[in-house]
């Protein structure tokens, strides 16, 4: 195991070429991971994947293209170049990201998410502190809380990625037992800083009902 705190798993196999001078090599290379694993994607909850690449290294920078998938529908392509020297990158992915791989952690708060989303993902600057850029966007949504009973359908969502703030350019859907809501505003994606959050949610003729005695109809904003 070349990195026990990487718990990897799967089979590799590839090809390398070396062309050029010693002091000035050209390495061209293609990977194929099969039933790929490593701790921090089991922890995220995505199961085995399949990872393919091929690339090349020359005068101190990697440039590579890459495809990653698994059975529940995951599907990401991209590439781009990795400065050894300067220490930057300049990556770029999209691609499709099933729902599926929050499950379990939903799961623990009671609710359930199915679907997926689009994403288009870019990645610039140092490699110690890099830039995140992109868009997020899905269609069809669907959200249940087990707990109330209540689920949101045809959940439409359109976020926008750049300098640290994911913002909600659109996030609508309905509810189950009637009515609607709205969500805007931005959530910061720094971890470090506890995602800070502006949200406004808008709540238009939604009902409930705890199929017994009460049963309401509720508009407001939160």
């Amino acid at each position: 195991n070349f990195a026990p705190g990487l718990a990897a798993t799967g089979s590799i196999s590839g090809t390398l070429r070396v062309t050029g001078s010693a002091a000035k090599p050209s390495i061209g290379y293609t990977v194929d991971w099969k039933n790929a694993q490593v701790a921090q994607s089991r922890d995220a909850g995505f199961g085995a994947m399949s990872i393919g690449a091929t690339g090349d290294f020359a005068a101190g920078v990697v440039k590579f293209k890459a495809n990653l998938g698994d059975g529940s529908g995951l599907g990401l392509q991209g590439g781009g170049a990795v400065d050894t020297g300067g220490r930057t990158l300049s990556l770029d992915f999209s691609g499709q990201v099933p729902f599926g791989f929050l499950t379990r952690r939903l799961a623990a708060q009671g609710l359930a998410l199915s679907g997926g989303a689009s994403v288009s993902l870019s990645v610039r600057g140092p490699i110690n502190a890099p830039v995140v850029g992109g868009t997020v966007s899905t269609s069809g949504a669907r959200l249940i809380d087990s707990r109330s009973g209540l689920a949101v359908d045809g959940i439409a969502a359109d976020i926008a990625i750049a300098k640290g703030v994911a913002t909600i350019r659109r996030l609508d859907g309905t509810l189950s037992s009637g009515g609607s809501l709205k969500a805007s505003g931005s959530v910061g994606v720094d971890a470090a800083k506890g995602f800070p959050a502006d949200l406004s949610v808008k709540i238009v003729d939604a009902r409930y009902t705890d199929g017994r005695i009460v049963t309401t109809n509720l508009s407001g904003d939160l």
